[in-house]
Order: structure tokens, then sequence, then C-alpha cells
């Protein structure tokens, strides 16, 4: 298997996106109630352990955060769905 470097990765920034990402995820879930009242049946961009952004569309909100500037790889995106929907992928 190939190393990180040698497919023109950095594993040190690549470490960072992973534990801000952890972190957001961790918000997420500690908030999860809270945020699904507030945004019910709305896709929500977390960054910062903070909503940035939300919509009932996901492609808006992406273009959305676009326009601000905002590096989408680095923000974790939720759906927040009422307790008793049952998501099938």
């Amino acid at each position: 298997m190939p190393k990180a470097e040698e497919l023109g990765l950095d594993l040190k920034k690549l470490r960072a996106r992973a534990r801000k990402m952890m972190a957001n995820t961790i918000w997420y879930q500690e908030n999860k109630e809270d945020l699904r009242e507030r945004f019910l049946g709305k896709y929500i961009a977390i960054l910062g352990k903070e909503v940035v952004g939300s919509d009932e569309d996901l492609d808006n909100l992406k273009e959305k955060l676009r326009e601000k500037g905002l590096d989408l790889d680095s923000i974790l995106f939720e759906f927040m769905n009422p307790k008793d929907m049952l998501m099938i992928f």
C-alpha cells in the first residue's frame, strides 16, 4: 500500500482536519436534540462547533457555503430528521 506522502497527501493536515471533524461530531452529538428542535427537516452545516448554515436542500446549502468562501471538506453536514423517522441508505 502506498504511503500518504506518495499520494501527495499531507499527514499533518489530514490529522488536523480529522481532529476538527471529530470535535464537530462530538459537539453535534452533545447538542443533537436542541439542533433537531431548531432545524427540523433541514440539513445543517457545522464548523468550529457551531452551525454555519442550514437549508432544506443540501445542494443549496453547499452553494451558500461556497459563496461564503468556506471549505466544504472541513464542514460536518447532518440532516435533522424527526426522532421516529427511519433513514435507509
